[in-house]
């Protein structure tokens, strides 16, 4: 059997004094050779035809309608947002599913018509299907990854080169992987350093997309001048100062993952006096035990109502009015006018989704 070992001597005579005895070259040739090993351990015949599946539209709708919000971010923000980036690497762009399910497409197809039905909607892309390539493989490793013309593990797919990353949502669950694909060569480091910095806009758009209605978004990077960069740090908060979210960003500027902790032990600033600076200009704010960060404020986008306790009398009407609708029994309110009739209705009505049986006379 044709082994990886025999594959990269191959290749490095081929390249000869080109390939590097970088770090970051030996990082490389270490996920590629674990690829090919989880791609023999899997069965897989490196002569072998790509076998991507043939899904039923159904079934291919299904796996679209469960990362709908997703594939809606991708195409209303990150597609529009990257067209100039990406028209130059004359690539295709893919986005698949956790299992490697390529969902949808971007871009101009390159590929010969025999090599198309790999690039539609349900198209198999996972290591155990076809090998060591872009989407599988930075699924496979939980890290981006570019994969060069033969270092794909099925001969048949060595026509293409292509970087890919995975894709987190706001909970840091993993929901997909973002590839650039083309059968032209690609820069690694460009290709791959594309592909990294999309796919943390797209997290970074999850995110926002999730938890900005009610919560406080805080975005920090090294200078101010960089704070609408992917590579900006995002923690979302709640108006009590609890991080409930960040990106992976985060972590790194801050030195730990923030989630869970109260904003005051991760920040030298006092809740108050942060919550202040909501939509002001960019100001510094030193982490604790860490570096001095630039950072912007921004409010929640719908703040929640601030909850005014209500009179005994009227909680007690209310209760009572409640567990009658509960039983689907219709409520009339009574009284002289200006009693307070259309508050207490009102007050039902949001308490109640059962509030068409409330009436007032």
């Amino acid at each position: 059997m044709f082994s990886f070992e025999q594959h990269w001597e191959d290749k490095n005579n081929h390249k000869g004094s080109s390939m590097s005895a970088s770090t970051s070259a030996i990082v490389h040739e270490q996920a590629i050779r674990e690829a090919w090993a989880r791609s023999t351990a899997a069965g897989l015949d490196a002569q072998a035809a790509p076998d991507h599946g043939k899904p039923e539209a159904s079934t291919v709708a299904h796996w679209q309608a469960r990362r709908a919000e997703v594939l809606h971010i991708a195409d209303t923000c990150l597609v529009p947002t990257y067209a100039q980036v990406l028209a130059p690497i004359q690539a295709l762009l893919l986005l698949a599913d956790e299992h490697g399910k390529l969902l949808r497409s971007w871009g101009s197809p390159r590929f010969a018509p025999g090599q198309a039905h790999g690039f539609l909607p349900g198209a198999d892309w996972s290591e155990a299907r076809v090998g060591c390539n872009a989407l599988g493989t930075a699924l496979a490793a939980g890290q981006a990854v570019h994969v060069e013309h033969d270092e794909h593990f099925l001969a048949a797919n060595r026509f293409m080169s292509g970087s890919a990353a995975p894709v987190h949502d706001a909970d840091r669950r993993l929901v997909g992987a973002l590839a650039l694909s083309s059968d032209s060569f690609l820069p690694p480091s460009h290709t791959l350093g594309t592909v990294k910095m999309m796919a943390q806009a797209l997290e970074n758009a999850l995110l926002e997309a999730r938890l900005r209605d009610h919560h406080y978004r805080l975005v920090f990077n090294t200078a101010h001048n960089n704070l609408d960069s992917p590579w900006a740090g995002v923690v979302v908060f709640r108006p009590d100062g609890q991080v409930v979210a960040a990106n992976r960003r985060a972590d790194t500027l801050l030195g730990k993952d923030p989630r869970g902790a109260n904003l005051d032990s991760v920040f030298k600033l006092g809740l108050a006096e942060l919550l202040g600076r909501a939509g002001q200009p960019p100001f510094p704010l030193l982490a604790a035990g860490r570096s001095r960060l630039q950072c912007l404020l921004q409010a929640p986008a719908r703040p929640a109502q601030a909850k005014v306790p209500l009179p005994n009398e009227q909680a007690t009407l209310v209760h009572k009015g409640l567990r009658l609708l509960e039983r689907d029994i219709p409520v009339l309110i009574r009284g002289e006018t200006g009693s307070g009739k259309e508050n207490k209705r009102r007050l039902c009505i949001r308490a109640c989704a059962c509030w068409s049986g409330i009436s007032r006379y």
